[in-house]
């Protein structure tokens, strides 16, 4: 795990957020942790910097227990042992994955089945084929592989089992929102009441107000350039978080109907936890904006964004309410 606890280790994103303090000559400590993938940073808002740094290590060392944990690159994680099950098979597993699991099986049915941490089999088999695209047979065979139906979660045994062969699990499109909610535990437990933490930028949590007791201002980015007409947004306690295929192309699967999504969208969602924000933003990705948006307007507290290239960005929640 690295960890930077004195520069300014901030690394702008073509895809995701632009994070800024709404009083950006304020003095923030800034420390900042490579871990699943991307990194991590915390902008504290603190007078004393040997305290700043304590309360930083602390939440970067819950960080890389949660990265050990979820990763389905490290064998040794619960992911990576749930990838390996046979159907039949089950096995315990720490409350961290069991959390990203009972919540992304919530988020798969409010959804309409447009997130879903299965798909892995479905995004290799696209990754596979490179600039072509698969048979409707081998997208149908590879579906039967995918799908939360397959997994078998105990609650009060915090066990996983799967139904079928070839099931795995990804929870990259919800573990850094998880990680970042932890964090700000963490840092209330230390007393900390005005923060910024961010994942890669692409899922970021204002804990309290900024300096000189304004909320958090946060902007929008669209590919490599700012979208002339996506409002700022200015957040307390608040969650938002951005997913995008300018860079990757087509690496966001649609779980129903086995799709890669057009090349070229970018969604975020806003939400009072960031493990929430993190799943919807890739979830708006791939639902029709009717879904979106009656996806907001049922939930209390719920915002989106959707941006395709060349167009406008369309709105959905009571944005007034933000403002």
């Amino acid at each position: 795990m690295k960890i930077d606890l004195q520069g300014d280790a901030g690394i702008p994103r073509d895809i995701c957020l632009d994070v800024t303090s709404s009083h950006p000559t304020a003095p923030l400590m800034r420390f900042a942790c490579d871990a699943m993938g991307t990194t991590f940073e915390v902008r504290l808002c603190c007078d004393n910097v040997a305290y700043g740094k304590q309360v930083a290590r602390a939440a970067f060392e819950l960080l890389s227990h949660l990265e050990q944990e979820l990763s389905r690159f490290d064998p040794r994680s619960d992911v990576s042992r749930i990838n390996s099950l046979k159907p039949s098979e089950t096995i315990r597993v720490g409350l961290a994955t069991f959390e990203c699991l009972e919540i992304s099986s919530k988020m798969n049915q409010a959804t309409f089945g447009a997130f879903d941490v299965t798909v892995a089999p479905l995004c290799s088999l696209w990754k596979r084929c490179a600039d072509s695209e698969p048979s409707a047979l081998e997208i149908e065979s590879t579906m039967g592989k995918t799908g939360m139906r397959n997994l078998i979660l105990d609650k009060t045994n915090l066990s996983v089992g799967v139904l079928t062969e070839g099931v795995e699990v990804d929870l990259g499109g919800i573990g850094k929102g998880y990680a970042v909610d932890q964090m700000v535990e963490v840092l209330k437990d230390w007393g900390i009441e005005s923060a910024l933490i961010h994942g890669g930028q692409s899922s970021v949590y204002a804990l309290g107000d900024g300096m000189g007791g304004d909320p958090w201002r946060l902007s929008f980015r669209e590919g490599k350039e700012t979208g002339s007409d996506l409002p700022c947004v200015f957040l307390q306690d608040f969650s938002l978080s951005g997913s995008g295929t300018f860079i990757q192309g087509r690496h966001v699967i649609d779980p129903r109907t086995g799709k890669a999504i057009p090349v070229h969208a970018t969604s975020w969602a806003l939400t009072a936890r960031a493990v929430e924000s993190d799943a919807l933003s890739t979830a708006f990705l791939i639902m029709e904006d009717e879904e979106v948006q009656e996806y907001c307007s049922s939930r209390r507290g719920v915002f989106g964004v959707k941006c395709s290239e060349g167009g406008t960005s369309r709105l959905f929640g009571d944005w007034q309410s933000l403002r």
